[in-house]
């Protein structure tokens, strides 16, 4: 039986698109900014500091959790373990996050809306 892994994978790559060292939309250099864009980083930059750094946050903890999450949905035994894997898993983290940070629906929906990255 095969154990999904989040090592040895292109994460360090993602990881350095959603959570830019940059922190002003002046920095975005659109070669360095491929995969979401400027205007999506400028859209996000508009949070404040705590909700802006939600999508690496959230990149992060599936980075560091995702693995063992889809190893239990895999190994449920029910609908119902399952489910909790779900629920415990993205269910509330998004909801908390959306619950801090409403702003960031709107971000998400104007970096899709406007984008201008390169993928």
């Amino acid at each position: 039986e095969a154990v999904v892994s989040t090592q040895s994978t292109g994460l360090p790559i993602l990881e350095a698109q959603i959570c830019p060292e940059e922190e002003t939309t002046d920095d975005c250099q659109p070669m360095e900014n491929w995969m979401f864009g400027c205007h999506c980083r400028s859209a996000f930059s508009k949070l404040s500091n705590k909700c802006k750094r939600k999508p690496c946050q959230a990149f992060r903890a599936f980075r560091d959790n995702g693995a063992a999450a889809i190893n239990s949905l895999k190994n449920a035994e029910s609908v119902q373990e399952a489910t909790n894997v779900i629920v415990d898993s993205i269910v509330k983290p998004v909801g908390h996050a959306l619950c801090q940070c409403p702003g960031l629906v709107d971000s998400s929906l104007s970096c899709v809306e406007n984008y201008d990255g390169m993928l």
